[in-house]
Formats: structure tokens, C-alpha cells, sequence
């Protein structure tokens, strides 16, 4: 009789392994493929009982299972409840011995909730769970005279108990529906205080503590209750927990999702917990400040939006900058005369925070963006990425509106931004930082319409933007990038040079399948600040749609159904 032993226990090997493989995959069917993998395990214990899947099968699909790959809200939460009754079997009087969960497991359960960034109803149901661990953690205390007298059924309970990471995830289910609060909150307020405005009423938002009942305070304070138990454990000597700087930087991230510019006191809370960090004994030097600590500080101070944001969050920058220099305050030697830094380098990602800061602001200050950018670009520690590119753009560009050009120049904030633009693209070209936006594009010809110059260099600029993302830049043109530039060149130029302009204009846009309503009506109606005679509006229709005014369907058949132009859109422009 041949032996199928061989064969059966290297199908269950393999079946482990791809699960395994799977498990770790970023791919989005990888959640799909690792149940595919426990299924044939869990197919096969049923004809071979001695090759069922252990508590690893099942925690390796966990593991997939919860790592939040993709963007779906809907599905992430269906991912955990999933996660939910996987545990809940393994717990049960009829799941075999070999698959009872471990901490690892109820971690796991626990990270695929903490995955749905949108659903607040996730903290009761991570403090469950917790609390089960707890439960279960106590049993085991309990049990230990059972042990003793050779009763081994629940030795399993010895491998549940929760720790660091689990007292930490526990936070951020909290912190998810204090932002998920603040949100609202936020919205609601801004809501009623322009209800005010235009009653002409006064605005004591901020003194109004009324106002704050729902404004997720309440849960940060549940969040923050469980960093200081962690503190508490870790004094008890459990091994298992500690207070480390993870731990910090949740509560941190907490309320950077809290502050908005209605919450002025939310970047102090930041800073408080910033200086405890700090202030740490050489003992507790795992709960340090790292860069991600000083940069939840900088972004709550930048979306406040107050009058020192900026200011603020540029000291923060320079007191990073200032304390890793040799011999500054923030050294410390341990044996052998190590360092220990005290305050973290700042990255890319700490100065973009500082630059949006300053773009932020009611009146941008274009140049300092700039000069931060500069500074990057010349450092030995940090470099400049795309996103730090496109702030400098954004604030050159606001500048053109905000101030009507750099040193009141119409048209040159816009010109340095295009400069920019170039550079960025001259990088990208060389492997030097991911692409463009093409929003950054279509940006430049937006705020060159809306510029009050009026000179060739204006237009040179446009035309500049328009084929560089048309055939420079993986992306195509749009029917709202034809509208720009069409309203750049009717404002600078005039006579025939603008007749000629609209004729290869038209020309390209209607190629492109491209021509849209708002294009013909602007194209015959005219500039926004002339007035067109009807003889003139008119002369211009026929110009560019004949006598009959035709517009054939093909010119377009890329434009959305609601924006395509008819011939009465050119009537409707006549009167305007």
C-alpha cells in the first residue's frame, strides 16, 4: 500500500509557507491570498487531523488581514470584524488547543481596528478587547495553584497579556474618535460663526467653553489617562510595558489632529509634552524626543493659523538645528564620552512643515518659503523632495494674488513660480525627486489669468506652463487648461495678434477634443475688464465658428456631457 504521509505533510508545509509569503505581501490581493492558503490548511486537517493549522496560521492571516493595505474605509472595517471572529473561534469551548490565541493575536485584532481612521465606535471596541486581555491576565495569576497541582488546561492564558504595543494601540483608538469629533466639531463651529458674521453679531467662540463639550477633549484625556498607566506599570516592574517615545508620539499625533485654528491652546498642550519628553532622566531615555515628536508640535502650531504660527514653528526648527551643534546644551556623555542627543536632526519633512506654516498664513511670505527651500537644497543633512518644491510654488503664486507680484510687480511672483516649476521637472528628469502635481500646472495658468499684469511675459509664462505639462510632463492637458491660457491671452494681447492667438487656440483645443461652454463664451463675450460691442463679439463668433456658427460634436468629444458648447452658448455670449 503506498504511503501517503510524505505527500501530505509537504502539501501542509507549502500551504504554511505561501500563507506565510502572502502574510507579509504588500500586494492588495494579498488579504485574499493568505485566507485562500488557510483554507486549504484548514481543508486538509479534515481528511488529515495531524496536519490542522496552528496558532501561526491563523495569526499569520491576522497579521495580513490587518496591516491596512489600500484605501478603502468600508473595507478596512470588514477586514476587522473578520479579524473579530477569527479571534472569537480561536476563544471558543470548540476550537481545538493548538490554535488558542497568543498577545500576538489580540494585537492583531487590534491594529485591523485601529486601521478604520474614520469610525469613532472603534475605541469601545478596542477597550473590549483589552480588557479581555486583562481578564484573561488575571485568570492566569489566579491559576498558578492549579499549575502547580498538574492541572495544564488554561497554560495557554500564560501567553495572553498585554503589552507596551497593545496599552499603545489602545490610545490611538481613542485619538481616532477624538479627531473623528474635532472634525465635526470644527465644521459645526465655523458653521456658526459665519452665521454670526453675517448677522453682525459678536464671535466668542473661543471663551465659550459651551462650545467645546463635544470637541474630542474628552477622549484625548481617556488617551493621555493611559500613557500615565503605562508609567504606572512600568514603575511596578511589569516587563512587558514600558513608556516609550511610540507611546508619546501617539498622544502627540492625537492632538495635531485636534488643533485647527479655532483651538489655540491644543500647540501648548504639544509643547508641554514635548518638554516632559525632554526633561527625562538618562533612565528613561527611551521616551526621548525623536523628529517625529518635534514635527507633531511644528504641524499643531501650523494649523492654528494664528499671527506667531509661523514664528513658532521656525523656533522649533532652529532650536533642532542650534542643539545638535558640538558641546550644545542638549549633549549628553554617557561611559566613554558617547553622545546621547537630546533633540532630534530635523528632516525634509520638518522643514516642508515650517514652510507650509509660513504659506499658511493670511499674508504668505513667499520669500521665507523660499529661503527654507534654499537652506535644504545647500545642507548636508537634509534635501529638498517635491513637496517642498511644490510649497515654494504655491507660495510664489499666492503671493500674485495676495500682494500683485514680488516687490509689486504684476506677473513676476508668477514668473518665479514657473522657475520653479522648471527646476522641479529638471530633477525629476534626472532621477533627483518624484514628478510634478499636475495641479502645479494648471495652478500657474489659473493665478496667471487672475494676475493684473498684462505684459508678454505673463503670457510667455502661460504658454510656457500650458505645453510643458502638455508634452514635457506625463499628464495631459484639460478643457479648464485651454481656459486659462485663453484668458491670459485675451487680456495681453490685442488687434490681430489676439485674433490669431483665438484661431490656434480653437484650433488645438477643438484637435484635442477639448473646446468647451466655458471657452466659447469667454472666447466671444471678451476679456473681463472690457466691454465688447456687439458688432465686435459677433465678429469674433464667426471668426472662429463661421458664418453659421457650427460647432461639430468631435470638437468635444473629451469634455464632460454638461460642459460641451452649442451654438447657444455663442448667442447667450453676444448679450452678456
Amino acid at each position: 500500500m503506498k504511503n501517503d504521509a510524505p505527500d501530505q505533510v509537504e502539501a501542509w508545509l507549502l500551504s504554511l509557507l505561501k500563507s506565510e509569503a502572502w502574510s507579509n505581501s504588500n500586494e492588495q490581493i494579498s488579504v485574499v491570498r493568505s485566507r485562500t492558503w488557510l483554507s486549504k490548511l484548514e481543508d486538509q486537517s479534515t481528511l488529515f487531523p495531524l496536519l490542522q493549522p496552528n496558532a501561526k496560521s491563523y495569526d499569520l492571516y491576522l497579521n495580513s488581514v490587518s496591516r491596512g493595505i489600500g484605501k478603502n474605509a468600508t473595507l478596512h472595517l470588514e477586514r476587522a470584524e473578520e479579524a473579530m471572529k477569527i479571534l472569537q473561534y480561536r476563544l471558543s469551548s470548540d476550537a481545538p488547543s493548538t490554535i488558542l490565541p497568543t498577545t500576538e493575536s489580540f494585537n492583531y485584532v487590534l491594529r485591523a481596528y485601529t486601521r478604520c481612521r474614520n469610525d469613532k465606535s472603534i475605541a469601545d471596541k478596542v477597550m473590549g478587547l483589552v480588557r479581555d486581555m486583562e481578564k484573561i491576565q488575571k485568570e492566569n495569576t489566579l491559576n498558578e495553584v492549579k499549575r502547580m497541582r498538574g492541572n495544564n488546561k488554561d497554560d495557554w492564558k500564560m501567553n495572553v497579556s498585554p503589552n507596551t504595543k497593545t496599552y499603545v494601540m489602545a490610545m490611538d483608538a481613542w485619538i481616532i474618535k477624538a479627531g473623528v469629533k474635532a472634525t465635526k466639531w470644527r465644521s459645526e463651529q465655523l458653521a456658526r460663526n459665519n452665521q454670526l458674521k453675517q448677522r453682525g453679531m459678536p464671535n466668542d467662540s473661543e471663551n465659550d467653553t459651551n462650545n467645546k463639550k463635544d470637541d474630542g477633549t474628552k477622549e484625548m484625556e481617556f488617551a493621555k489617562s493611559i500613557l500615565v498607566y503605562i508609567q504606572a506599570l512600568e514603575k511596578v516592574g511589569l516587563a512587558d510595558v514600558r513608556a516609550s517615545v511610540v507611546g508619546y508620539n501617539t498622544l502627540l499625533s492625537g492632538y495635531v489632529r485636534l488643533a485647527n485654528e479655532l483651538r489655540p491652546d491644543i500647540p501648548l498642550l504639544c509643547e508641554q509634552l514635548l518638554n516632559e519628553m525632554m526633561d527625562a532622566n538618562d533612565e528613561d531615555s527611551n521616551t526621548y524626543p525623536d523628529v517625529t515628536s518635534f514635527n507633531a508640535v511644528i504641524k499643531a502650531w501650523g494649523k492654528t493659523k494664528r499671527k506667531n504660527s509661523a514664528a513658532r514653528c521656525e523656533y522649533w526648527l532652529r532650536k533642532m538645528i542650534a542643539e545638535n551643534q558640538p558641546n550644545s546644551r542638549s549633549s549628553r556623555y554617557g561611559g566613554d564620552d558617547e553622545q546621547v542627543m537630546r533633540i532630534a536632526q530635523p528632516n525634509t519633512k520638518t522643514y516642508n512643515l515650517v514652510m507650509d506654516a509660513w504659506l499658511q498664513m493670511d499674508e504668505p511670505d513667499a520669500a521665507r518659503v523660499q529661503d527654507l527651500l534654499l537652506e535644504m537644497k545647500y545642507s548636508d543633512i537634509v534635501s529638498p523632495d517635491t513637496e517642498s518644491y511644490s510649497k515654494v510654488i504655491r507660495a510664489w503664486l499666492k503671493d500674485e494674488l495676495h500682494t500683485g507680484g514680488h516687490v509689486g510687480v504684476p506677473g513676476s511672483s508668477v514668473e518665479k513660480a514657473w522657475e520653479w516649476l522648471k527646476e522641479l521637472m529638471h530633477l525629476e528628469g534626472s532621477g533627483g525627486v518624484g514628478s510634478p502635481a499636475p495641479e502645479l500646472f494648471t495652478t500657474i495658468l489659473k493665478t496667471a489669468a487672475r494676475s493684473e499684469g498684462r505684459g508678454d511675459n505673463l503670457l510667455a509664462v502661460a504658454q510656457s506652463a500650458f505645453f510643458a505639462k502638455r508634452n514635457q510632463s506625463r499628464f495631459d492637458v484639460d478643457s479648464i487648461d485651454f481656459v486659462f491660457l485663453l484668458e491670459v491671452g485675451m487680456k495681453v494681447l490685442r488687434g490681430q495678434e489676439r485674433d490669431q492667438f483665438l484661431l490656434d487656440l480653437l484650433k488645438q483645443s477643438s484637435k484635442d477634443g477639448l473646446l468647451s461652454k466655458r471657452f466659447v463664451k469667454e472666447a466671444v463675450s471678451g476679456p473681463k475688464d472690457e466691454e465688447w460691442p456687439e458688432e465686435e463679439r459677433q465678429r469674433i463668433a464667426q471668426m472662429l465658428f463661421g458664418e453659421e456658427l457650427s460647432i461639430p460634436s468631435s470638437w468635444s468629444r473629451n469634455v464632460q456631457d454638461n460642459a460641451r458648447p452649442c451654438v447657444d452658448d455663442v448667442m447667450i455670449a453676444y448679450f452678456e
